[in-house]
C-alpha cells in the first residue's frame, strides 16, 4: 500500500495545535481500509509528547531512517518549516499545514505580504505543495487534499519541476547556513550536486578562489571517483562564496555534509533532474 508520513512539528506548541487534527484524519483513513502505511516522523526530544497523541502508530525518530523514509514515502503532511524543503528535494508530494493562535495570525497576516509560507512554494513562486493554514487546516480539508493525492497517480513524486533562473535566485536568497554557498556554487559553476555533496575541505583553496572536483556522491550515497578524465576539473569561485565558505565549521571531512548524520546526502536520479543546474548565470 501507499506510505504517508505525518510531521506535526518540532516545537511543543506546534505539536499541540497540529496533532489533534492529524489524529482525526488518521482514524478516518484507517476506517476506510485503504491499505495505507501511516507513520509519524519526529525528533527524539519530542517523542514523549508525540506518543501522547498518536497511539498504535509507528513513530520514526532516527535521522537515518527519517531521510530514507522521505525518499520512499508516497505522500506527506508536514508542519511548515525546513522539513518541507527536505521533502521537496525527495519529490514527495506534501500537504503543508500550520496553525497559530488567532491574535498572532491576525497581526502576521496584516504585516507579512507573501503568497506562500512553505520554502518550496516560495522558491518556485507557485503552490506546488498544497498549503492548509490556520482555519483552513481542519479535518475535512486535510482529508479532501489527501484523497486528491491518493487518486492522482500523475501527481505522485512529481510535484517539483526544474526551477527557472528566478527560482534559483530565490532559493539562494532564502537559504541559510551552508546552503547559500552550496546553491550559489552549483548555479554559477555548473557543478553537479553529487560533486558538491562529496566535496572535501582538502579540495577547497580559499586563498586562490578555487575548488577542485575529484569525486562525486553516487545515487546510493557512496563517494566515488569520476568516470571520465573531463570530470576532474578546477572551478573558480567568487569572493562572496569565499567569504561564506570561510565562516563554515571544519569539523567534518566534507564541506556540505548532511546535517543529521555528517555524511554526504544520498541522492537518486530524480533529485539530480530537479535541481541540476544550469542556469549557470544568475
Amino acid at each position: 500500500g501507499k506510505t504517508i508520513i505525518f510531521l506535526p512539528g518540532s516545537r511543543k506548541i506546534e505539536i499541540e495545535r497540529h496533532s489533534p487534527i492529524m489524529v482525526q484524519v488518521i482514524k478516518y483513513l484507517k476506517d476506510q481500509d485503504l491499505n495505507l502505511n501511516i507513520l509519524i516522523a519526529t525528533g527524539q526530544k519530542q517523542l514523549d509528547q508525540i506518543r501522547d497523541y498518536f497511539k498504535d502508530i509507528q513513530i520514526i525518530t532516527d535521522d537515518h531512517e527519517k531521510y530514507s523514509l522521505f525518499k520512499k514515502a508516497d505522500f506527506a503532511c508536514a508542519a511548515s518549516g525546513t522539513v518541507t524543503l527536505e521533502l521537496g528535494l525527495t519529490e514527495t508530494p506534501t500537504i503543508v499545514i500550520y496553525k497559530m493562535d488567532k491574535l498572532t495570525w491576525f497581526f502576521i497576516s496584516k504585516m507579512v505580504k507573501v503568497k506562500f509560507v512553505s520554502l518550496v512554494n516560495l522558491i518556485l513562486g507557485r503552490e506546488s505543495s498544497k498549503e492548509l493554514l490556520q482555519d483552513n487546516f481542519n479535518k475535512e480539508n486535510l482529508i479532501n487534499e489527501l484523497s486528491k493525492l491518493l487518486s492522482d497517480e500523475k501527481g505522485q513524486k512529481k510535484q517539483i519541476e526544474i526551477p527557472s533562473e528566478e527560482s534559483v535566485a530565490k532559493l539562494i536568497e532564502l537559504s541559510c547556513n551552508f546552503w547559500r554557498p552550496f546553491w550559489t556554487i552549483s548555479a554559477s559553476t555548473g557543478a553537479r550536486l553529487g560533486e558538491l555533496t562529496a566535496l572535501p575541505w582538502r579540495n577547497v583553496h580559499l586563498n586562490r578562489g578555487r575548488i577542485y572536483i575529484e569525486q562525486s556522491t553516487t545515487k546510493t550515497g557512496e563517494v566515488d571517483q569520476p568516470k571520465t578524465r573531463n570530470a576532474y576539473r578546477e572551478l573558480p569561485i567568487g569572493s562572496k562564496i569565499v567569504s561564506w565558505l570561510s565562516k563554515l565549521p571544519r569539523d567534518n571531512e566534507f564541506v556540505f555534509p548532511c546535517p543529521e548524520f555528517g555524511l554526504p546526502y544520498r541522492q537518486k536520479n530524480e533529485f539530480h533532474q530537479v535541481f541540476w543546474m544550469p542556469p549557470r548565470r544568475l
